[in-house]
Order: structure tokens, then sequence, then C-alpha cells
């Protein structure tokens, strides 16, 4: 299923289909985040389960965001990080942004680091995680990743989703959701949004230009934590970025996670 945008006026809806992971992780990532003309403002559920070899599920916390000098970025990805292969989704993205001195540079290094790991961890999968397999496969997306930050005087933020063919290559095709160059233009992107989320943004459409822009953001996380509290837990984690930096609103399961010198 290919990311879909709905517009109204300004603001854009992009559903993607976001599920985090560290090692055999099963959580849906329930994200928001909001570009106005002024800043960018993201939020997001902190719960993980992992499933260690020999032991049960466990529920812990854990960072979806994280903070490199003066970039952000959110990543999520339908894919266990599998020992045989060098999938490494977050070390990945921390290396790109680390070289880059924008957000720009940034996409394109993940990019030209990711494909390879990526498409080689898909076809391990196959056999080694089947489950992971299945939910790329249901989804059709193995991974999406957001960046954020202020440049030239103006927001700055920009998606790349991974999109796979279910072909015997397992054929993955890349989709720039975003501008990734500053502008002021007002988006809302909804990451693997419930169903109550959407209900309420389609009834509620200006609610992030009425209520400031990070409670509503906890309000819409707080909505999917009811809906879907299996897959979806505290603490929620909420940074915004704006002409005077990188501030963290509530950094919950991201402390240690804010690289502000790399």
């Amino acid at each position: 299923m290919r990311p879909h945008v709905f517009r109204r006026g300004s603001i854009s809806l992009l559903s993607i289909l976001l599920v985090g992971s560290v090692l055999r992780q099963a959580s849906a990532t329930a994200l928001v985040a909001v570009k106005t003309p002024t800043e960018v403002v993201i939020g997001a559920d902190s719960l993980a389960i992992i499933s260690f070899p020999g032991s049960g599920p466990r529920r812990i916390p854990f960072c979806k965001i994280r903070r490199i000098g003066s970039i952000v970025f959110a990543l999520s990805s339908n894919l266990d990080q599998l020992a045989a292969t060098d999938f490494y989704e977050f070390s990945i993205a921390e290396q790109a942004v680390s070289s880059s001195h924008s957000v720009a540079q940034a996409v394109d290094a993940f990019a030209a680091r990711i494909q390879g790991p990526l498409h080689r961890a898909l076809v391990a999968s196959r056999k080694s995680a089947p489950d992971a397999y299945r939910r790329v496969i249901e989804s059709g997306q193995a991974l999406t990743i957001i960046f954020a930050g202020y440049e030239k005087s103006m927001p700055v933020a920009c998606s790349l989703t991974y999109l796979v063919e279910p072909d015997a290559k397992l054929t993955l095709h890349t989709d720039r959701s975003y501008s990734c160059h500053p502008n002021r233009k007002s988006e809302v992107f909804f990451s693997a949004p419930t169903d109550a989320m959407v209900r309420n943004f389609k009834s509620n459409p200006d609610s992030f230009k009425r209520t400031p822009v990070a409670e509503s953001i906890r309000n819409y996380i707080s909505i999917a934590i009811a809906e879907k509290p299996d897959l979806v837990g505290p603490p929620i984690v909420i940074i915004r970025i704006d002409k005077s930096g990188i501030h963290w609103v509530d950094m919950g399961a991201c402390a240690g996670f804010d690289l502000q010198n790399p």
C-alpha cells in the first residue's frame, strides 16, 4: 500500500505505515509531525516490544526520534534487525546525519547507505524473520524516515519511504514524499494513524490551528495509545525545531539520544 495524501487547503495529511524495530521488535509507531511557516514539531509514542532469544516478549520504552546537531529524524521500519545482515537502520541514519550539513544532504546520504542493507535484510527475512517479512509484503512498505531542521530562516521537513514490489527480486522503490528544501508551507504528517486518529482529524481539520501544536500532537498520540494500547504506548516524546534552535518539549524515552555536538 503506497503512502497516500489527503489535502485540505494548505494542509496535507500523509498516512504512512511505520513499525519500529530494534531486535525482534514488534510495535506500531504513532508519529505526528507538523510543519508551520515558523516551526516543525514532531511527536511519537515510545513503546517497543522486544523478544530476545530464549525469552518471551518484553515491553520497553524506546526512543523513536533522534536529534544530531541541527537535524532531527524519526525512523521506523517493518523489518527486524537481523544478526546475519548489516541492517542497522538507526545507526545508518545517525551516520548520514553526522556527515551532512543540511536536511537535503542527510536524506541523500541516508539513501546512499540504506539501500543495500535494507534489501539484504528483506531477502534474509523470508526465512529468518517470516513475521517481519509478512508485515512488509502486506503493507508494501519496508521503511520510512522523516528528517527535519531549520535552514535559511525557514523550517524544513521531508521523508523517504521504501516501497517493496512482491516480485522474485523484492524490488525496492523510493518515494520522497516532501520537499527537502526550506519553505513556508504548512503540512501535517500522520504516521500509522489509527482509525480514531483519522476520524478525529477529518472532523477537526483545523485542530492544529486552534490548539498549540505540541498540545494537539499530544492529543492525537494519546488517542492512538487509547485505541491500541497493545501496540502504542507512553511516554509521549515531543520535539520542536524553530529559529531559536531545537527544543525537547517532552524528552521521555529519548534522554541520551540528544547529540547536540556530533
